[in-house]
């Protein structure tokens, strides 16, 4: 006997096909769903990356202005230190000079002169004579 099939063979058919549409809707939704996720977990890889790598900057920039700050410091105490070498120098050179000058000035001083004041640069003297008979006869 022959079969006759009185089924809606095409209402079967679009059912088949819609069932088939939604599973690779689903599927393609799942698959886009993942590509997102794997994109956002390497975007906040990327940054997170970037952020450790900017902080690690930033502590190496502070280590490298506290030496900066450090041989500032250290530039300013050099400077005193050759300034005051300097004065030392100065004063070492220029030590002898009024030895020998204090030496000349009692040589050539004469006996009865009594020095009350020296000063200045420019050697100022201020002398007290006590009279004497050499003296007077000089002025005569």
């Amino acid at each position: 006997m022959t079969r006759i099939n009185l089924l809606p063979w095409r209402e079967q058919k679009r059912e088949k096909e819609k069932k088939l549409f939604t599973l690779f809707l689903l599927v393609g939704v799942a698959i886009a769903s993942f590509i997102v996720f794997l994109l956002n977990y390497y975007a906040s890889n990327l940054v997170n990356n970037q952020i450790s790598r900017n902080q690690m900057l930033q502590q190496e920039i502070a280590v490298y202005d506290r030496q900066i700050r450090e041989i500032k410091n250290l530039e300013k105490v050099r400077s005193m230190l050759v300034s005051r070498m300097s004065v030392v120098r100065n004063l070492q050179s220029t030590r002898t000079l009024m030895v020998h000058l204090l030496d000349e000035l009692i040589k050539v001083t004469p006996s009865g002169v009594y020095l009350s004041k020296i000063e200045g640069k420019i050697i100022l003297f201020l002398c007290q004579v006590m009279p004497s008979r050499t003296l007077m006869y000089l002025r005569k």
